[in-house]
Order: structure tokens, then C-alpha cells, then sequence
């Protein structure tokens, strides 16, 4: 559960959900990531990974797994059946969600990687 203050209801959004997308690389040259701004409100390219909330764009998250008190480790999932078989994956974020609205967390952006059959993305989160 993410805590703020004088930002309304923000401190009643968990983080709850992931994307993923192709978006995180030059056109160019798919191992030249291209560095996520403080503007970003949304993947640049994400991808539709099956049906679920959001247009089937976002997946809940697999797991949270409390490290240590700063830490935490989120475990994305992503399976076989999400994406329709072989996709180009090089962005990825986490969303706040409160039963209605998503919201950006954070995003990062690699290489591009392929999901062929399963691919597990694991993201530390320090506080």
C-alpha cells in the first residue's frame, strides 16, 4: 500500500499490477534502451498480454516479497498464453489500483528480451 500526503486518494492505491511493452528501445538498434522520463504516464508501447483489466494491457502482479524493511521484490510473471506466443519485451511498469483507475508507478526500460514460452521479471523496489 502506497502512503501520501496531499495527494488524495493515492495512499488508498496498491501496487497491485504490471505491463509490459516494446517501446523501451531505440528504433534503431534494439539494445539501446532509451531512458525513461519523469513525464512518463504510460509504456510507450505496451503490450496486450490477455484479458484482463485495462484493456488486457495490465496483469496482476505474481508476488511481493518483503526482503528486508527497505526492500521489497516484485515477481512479474508473464506465461506461455500472454502476449500470443513470441514477443519483443524491453519496458515494463508497475501501476497503483484502486478498483477503478490505473495509474504509473514506476517503468524501466532494457535490451530487448523474447518471451518465447515463460518469462519471469523480478523488479526491487527500495525505500
Amino acid at each position: 500500500l502506497v502512503r501520501s500526503r496531499g495527494l488524495g486518494d493515492v495512499y488508498k492505491r496498491q501496487i497491485s499490477y504490471f505491463s509490459v511493452g516494446n517501446g523501451g528501445v531505440d528504433s534503431a538498434n534494439s539494445h539501446i534502451p532509451i531512458a525513461p522520463q519523469p513525464t512518463d504516464i504510460d509504456l510507450v508501447s505496451p503490450i496486450v498480454l490477455g484479458l484482463y483489466p485495462g484493456g488486457g494491457y495490465r496483469k496482476p502482479i505474481s508476488a511481493i516479497t518483503k526482503v528486508d524493511s527497505t526492500t521489497l521484490l516484485v515477481t512479474l510473471e508473464i506465461t506461455a498464453s500472454d502476449g500470443g506466443g513470441v514477443i519483443p519485451i524491453s519496458e515494463a511498469g508497475l501501476y497503483l489500483y484502486n478498483g477503478s483507475e490505473f495509474i504509473l508507478y514506476a517503468r524501466t526500460t532494457f535490451p530487448t528480451i523474447w518471451k518465447r514460452t515463460r518469462r519471469v521479471l523480478y523488479w526491487y523496489l527500495f525505500f
